[in-house]
């Protein structure tokens, strides 16, 4: 990080040698290991200390799995698999951690401000975020127009979509071409 910079400053030292020195501060490897460390138990605690929305427990997760993901980029060893320690760490399921990915990577922007607001909630979200994204936006549109969005609505919005829905078979002749029905 910071080699653009350098480059940069670089160029400007040839028209301007004013940029000759410039401050900078260096990072060693292991601050910023140690950073992410405290930035872990940092939110571990967070995840201890009150009641959380799901949607703020989605943010906590998506976090710890960055800093996780950096750390083993490091070459720090991480027990285990990365869903399960977070799942730990925020005291649910790993498959509630899972639908919180599906969420996060998924829902449409304007769903994703209603799942902020508590207005629906993570099972009714993680259903969304099942649905394509023209889909996701046509139940949006109902849903400001006043209709209700509950998991049992949802479910059968999936049901009624085109693209859910197994397309019939083509019609076929009972008999194919050439081939005479056997006496």
């Amino acid at each position: 990080s910071g080699h653009r910079r350098l480059e940069a400053l670089r160029l400007l030292v040839d028209q301007d040698s004013r940029y000759k020195k410039v401050p900078c501060k260096v990072e060693s490897e292991k601050s910023n290991i140690d950073e992410m460390f405290n930035e872990l138990r940092l939110l571990e605690g967070n995840a201890t200390s009150r009641q959380h929305t799901d949607y703020e427990k989605s943010q906590q997760a998506a976090r710890l799995k960055e800093i996780l993901i950096a750390l083993k980029k490091r070459g720090v060893k991480i027990p285990g698999r990365l869903r399960d320690l977070i799942a730990d760490t925020l005291n649910t399921s790993a498959a509630k951690v899972g639908r919180m990915e599906n969420v996060a990577n998924n829902l449409i922007p304007e769903f994703q401000e209603e799942f902020q607001k508590e207005s629906i909630n993570l099972s009714v979200a993680n259903e969304l975020a099942g649905m394509s994204e023209n889909e996701q936006r046509a139940a949006y549109d109902d849903y400001r127009q006043g209709e209700k969005m509950t998991m049992n609505d949802v479910k059968e919005r999936k049901t009624l979509s085109p693209a859910t829905t197994p397309a019939a078979p083509p019609d076929k002749p009972e008999h194919p071409q050439n081939v005479q029905p056997v006496p």
